[in-house]
């Protein structure tokens, strides 16, 4: 697998193509085989879907240079839900908006799809179910650059759905106004942002994908990646905090929280107006940095480090 990425990545340059579409080219590459063998795949049998390198790197430099095509709707359909609906949406590539309308339904959009039969979209026993199919030729499918799929959400402003689980692996993920009461997402390449939106609970596993929670409230979140950052800004969290990260950076701004854990490898956490009551940090080299106006008892109930430095200053 990696010799096959080492030689995309060669033939790309060869192809001229800019830095940063290669690097963009590679991590979609990378995270479809790495999704891949989570669902039983072979990988092998992947590579030889995508085909010769060389090849392929063609393929990609032609989609790059043709004129992008207008968004054109390929499904449209609405659904009635009932108090306390659930949602599961199973995605690769595409890109996802979710938001309210005044309407007592749910709005379901496909944009740019190639091919429907691609894609199993059902409402059965008050629960939504958007599902990409997961054979080889749909993969091969994604990787060659088709024009990018957009998944147009709305959700009724009315009627709360109890869960929300979206499971994708390199598209842009953008959530306003949610009223949901558990939010669970789980991405390998794909930037999120979640908006102006009360929840129960937030749970968000990234790999290389961005986070950023903006006007927030919720019981608790659970954040972790690897490489990706998280930004948090004006969020009131009556229970748990929880950060967990590798090499990923962390930016908080004007939070409220009982307790606040960071667990790190190398990534540094930087706050401004952060009031835990409690607070526990562990790291190898990141530092943790709380800069506040106002004087706050905040108990450190566990700190462990190796290089890194905890400073809390007023």
């Amino acid at each position: 697998m990696t010799r096959y990425l080492e030689d995309l990545r060669k033939h790309l340059q060869k192809q001229k193509m800019s830095p940063s579409d290669i690097d963009e080219i590679i991590s979609d590459f990378t995270g479809l085989l790495e999704e891949a063998i989570e669902e039983g795949l072979d990988p092998k049998d992947l590579i030889n879907q995508f085909g010769d390198p060389k090849k392929v790197a063609e393929e990609l430099k032609q989609d790059t240079s043709e004129t992008p095509l207008l968004d054109a709707i390929s499904f449209q359909d609405w659904y009635r839900p009932e108090e306390g609906y659930d949602v599961s949406i199973h995605l690769l590539n595409e890109d996802i908006e979710v938001s309210l309308h005044d309407q007592p339904t749910i709005e379901v959009i496909l944009m740019s799809a190639k091919d429907m039969k691609h894609y199993d979209i059902k409402f059965e026993n008050n629960k939504l179910d958007i599902q990409r199919q997961k054979n080889l030729s749909a993969w091969s499918f994604i990787i060659r650059r088709e024009p990018k799929v957009r998944l147009l959400l709305k959700l009724p402003s009315l009627i709360g759905a109890s869960t929300f689980f979206l499971k994708n692996v390199s598209g842009d993920m953008h959530f306003r106004d949610v009223d949901v009461k558990h939010l669970n997402i789980q991405t390998t390449n794909g930037d999120f942002d979640l908006k102006r939106s009360v929840l129960d609970s937030y749970k968000h596993h990234s790999v290389n994908g961005d986070l950023e929670l903006t006007d927030v409230e919720t019981r608790r979140a659970d954040v972790s990646t690897v490489s990706g950052d998280i930004q948090i800004e004006k969020a009131k969290i009556t229970g748990d905090l929880n950060l967990h990260t590798v090499n990923g950076d962390v930016k908080l701004e004007e939070i409220q929280t009982e307790s606040l854990d960071f667990h790190t490898v190398n990534g540094d956490l930087k706050g401004k107006e952060v009031y835990p009551k409690m607070l526990k940090f562990a790291s190898i080299n990141g530092d943790f940095k709380l800069k506040n106006k106002v004087l706050s008892d905040i108990k450190v109930i566990k700190q462990s480090t190796i290089n890194g430095d905890l400073k809390i200053s007023h």
